[in-house]
């Protein structure tokens, strides 16, 4: 969308039902200073780039045209996703609404691929001699103070655990290295957290239980009470909170993209106390059959588009662009 788009003049998808107890709206942070220099970042603090701020302004003039009104805020700990959700109220003019910052909606946590390039991950051993973790921008001056090449370092990773670490289900990467400054033992950010809440690698799988236990406990009580609701938080934390929302299999949930700025709307009822989604069967899921069978092959090779019961109130093909932008980052 042009940025000197002003709120009257985009045109929203969104289609409301009129039968809403109350509405959800996800969205992910903007662009990320590590996005776009392409690191692997997950629970580091780094801040939006100007594309990211005008990637959730954009999205902020979608909810100002259709007069989204929130009760509260629903953020992550780390400033990227707080910065988007404060842009969108800001538009809205909603600053005073109450915000709850948790670190259970926080990224997906990259154990020791933290801090390193996506593609140089697949290509570069970015390790030492001994296996301590290197970032990119140490890698040549540890190579100079050794006389060494980098052929000289071990390989640490191959394409193919890379691959299955980014996207397999269940599978975390290595923990992080200890002396690797990307980890969050010693983080003052979480001093008040338990050791055990303090992550030294997750897969998607661990990711679902912390987001989908504090959207079970905390924010759906909220959102039976009538609350509308905005989250502003990270691919794999949303990721994880609509595998649980629409029941999507493990098998599948590697090919759900969730582009970055662009309002998704959920309209939920209560259903015998129980949260669902407004004309949707219970335990249904938006996956016909072959998709749920053979996802690789739908997803992968045949490249469909993944289903939502959701609504972006964008336009497909603008929400289908930033898609395959999320999707080809590892590419650059």
């Amino acid at each position: 969308m042009a940025q000197e788009e002003k709120a009257e003049d985009v045109v929203s998808n969104y289609k409301p039902s009129g039968k809403a107890l109350s509405r959800v709206v996800f969205v992910r942070h903007g662009q990320s200073v590590w996005n776009a220099s392409n690191y692997f970042t997950g629970w580091v603090d780094v801040d939006l780039t100007e594309l990211g701020i005008e990637e959730a302004k954009a999205g902020a003039k979608y909810l100002v045209k259709d007069g989204f009104k929130f009760d509260c805020m629903y953020t992550s700990f780390l400033k990227r996703a707080q910065k988007t959700g404060d842009i969108i109220l800001n538009a809205l003019n909603q600053k005073d609404i109450s915000i709850i910052k948790d670190w259970r909606l926080n990224e997906r946590m990259y154990g020791n691929l933290s801090g390193q390039h996506k593609k140089l991950a697949f290509e570069e051993p970015l390790y030492d001699s001994n296996g301590n973790g290197l970032t990119p921008d140490a890698l040549n001056d540890y190579l100079k103070e050794n006389n060494l090449k980098k052929e000289d370092l071990p390989k640490q990773y191959t394409n193919d655990e890379i691959a299955i670490w980014r996207r397999v289900y269940d599978v975390p990467p290595p923990k992080i290295h200890e002396k690797n400054k990307f980890g969050v033992k010693n983080d003052e950010m979480y001093k008040d957290l338990n050791d055990n809440d303090k992550p030294e690698t997750e897969c998607l799988k661990d990711v679902v239980k912390r987001a989908g236990d504090y959207w079970n406990d905390v924010m759906v009580p909220d959102i039976l009470k009538g609350k509308d609701v905005l989250v502003a938080a990270h691919g794999n934390s949303l990721r994880a909170i609509l595998m649980l929302i629409e029941n999507i299999p493990a098998s599948a949930i590697r090919y759900l993209e969730v582009p970055t700025g662009f309002p998704l709307v959920y309209e939920f009822e209560n259903r015998n106390g129980k949260l669902a989604i407004v004309g949707v069967e219970d335990g249904s899921t938006p996956l016909n059959e072959e998709q749920t069978n053979d996802p690789d092959k739908c997803f992968g090779k045949d490249k469909q588009s993944f289903p939502l019961r959701g609504q972006y109130m964008a336009s497909d093909a603008d929400v289908e662009a930033a898609r395959n932008k999320v999707k080809n980052q590892i590419k650059q």
